[in-house]
């Protein structure tokens, strides 16, 4: 019989902890759950600014893979929305503004287009009538030179993505995301861990070939994936049914860490409506400080 251990929250430093032990308070969740969802959030906060150096110098990015056990009821999504709101606002206002950017670039690219079909058509033109076209050559190059750049999409979060959409998005030109959910059924009943061999080089940080019929290839370098997964047992154990052997093998599970914690569902108490609401902002405070440096 297994018996389950405290979560060492003891060993989290002073504004993670008091955000913790706050969200654990206020939503009467079990606390592996609040701390597993918190390491997350600070996962997929600083991975793309902080690599790891373990035992024999071997450096691998910060980003862990967190599964998180826990039945329904056990207040998933609460304790996600609190942790984890900075991180939603900002990839909404990131969104806005990419819409706002592309639309911009779509415009730009129209004149850009048509300028390069004027002065291709006159370069034609001149060079089958024998004229000096090293003018009509400059200002192509010029042209071509200072084409429109692209808005980069800074995507944060991925819920029931396909493995080809994650790869996709990961050749572009941000490359730290997260693959999120508070009800990960949609990941492990979908496709997003199809591909298992594609994640587990993804938490080792390694170069990733990603080749296609119809378009050249394309390679995933430096790219940060954190995997911050809530699910109930039912779903995990069918998983591990399915494709259990299989993810324990290649060493999936191996990079994972998996939490299961006990229940506090029966020993909630209706307490005072007055509770602390001070250290969950420094949390978040924190949390934007690091990832807009790293953007």
């Amino acid at each position: 019989m297994l018996i389950s251990r405290p979560f060492p929250v003891q060993v989290l430093p002073l504004i993670i902890r008091n955000a913790v032990y706050e969200v654990t308070q206020n939503t009467q969740a079990p606390l592996a759950l609040v701390a597993a969802s918190a390491l997350g959030a600070i996962s997929l906060a600083s991975q793309n600014g902080i690599d790891v150096c373990r035992f024999n110098h071997l450096r691998s990015p910060v980003s862990l893979f967190l599964l998180t056990l826990a039945d329904s009821g056990e207040r998933k999504s609460s304790v996600d929305k609190a942790l984890m709101k900075p991180l939603y606002d900002l990839e909404e206002q990131k969104f806005i503004q990419y819409m706002r950017d592309y639309e911009t670039w779509e415009n730009n690219m129209q004149v850009f287009n048509t300028q390069q079909k004027a002065l291709t058509s006159k370069l034609k033109s001149e060079i089958r009538r024998n004229k000096d076209s090293s003018a009509t050559e400059a200002q192509l190059k010029a042209l071509m030179e200072n084409r429109p750049e692209e808005p980069v999409r800074y995507k944060l979060m991925f819920n029931d993505a396909t493995p080809a959409a994650i790869k996709q998005f990961l050749c572009g030109q941000w490359r730290a995301i997260g693959i999120t959910s508070d009800e990960a059924g949609t990941i492990f009943k979908g496709h997003t861990l199809n591909d298992l061999p594609f994640i587990n080089k993804m938490w080792d940080g390694s170069t990733f070939s990603v080749e296609r019929k119809c378009s050249p290839e394309q390679f995933i370098k430096d790219a940060r994936v954190t995997l911050s997964a809530m699910l109930q047992p039912v779903i995990f154990r069918a998983y591990q049914e399915s494709n259990g052997e299989m993810a324990k093998g290649i060493g999936f599970f191996a990079r994972a860490l998996l939490c299961q914690p006990d229940s506090t569902q029966g020993y909630r108490k209706i307490t005072s409506p007055v509770t602390s609401t001070e250290h969950l902002p420094v949390f978040h405070q924190r949390l934007m400080e690091i990832i807009t440096e790293n953007m």
